[in-house]
């Protein structure tokens, strides 16, 4: 399974790389949502022995897990992404 490696900073909207979240920030403390379908995302094994990726929290009035395809996520927010550097 191919995981979600970019997220969208909620404090500014900017796209950011799980590489980017700090260790003290794991979980829901990263403050990112997904690019595809804004829904929100923890950061995972920022110190562990797997490489760090988010991964959608539960929905919190159902408890289910949201599907949302990681291929179209990392590549929505690559083009937005591209479209931040070019307006910088």
């Amino acid at each position: 399974m191919t995981e979600i490696i970019y997220g969208v900073r909620r404090t500014d909207g900017k796209i950011i790389s799980i590489k980017e979240v700090p260790d003290h920030m794991s979980g829901l403390l990263c403050n990112c949502v997904c690019s595809n379908c804004k829904k929100e995302l923890q950061a995972c094994s920022l110190h562990g022995k797997v490489r760090p990726y988010f991964r959608h929290n539960n929905d919190s009035k159902t408890g289910e897990s949201i599907q949302c395809n990681p291929n179209i996520a990392n590549e929505t927010a690559l083009h937005q992404l591209a479209k931040q550097i070019i307006k910088e």
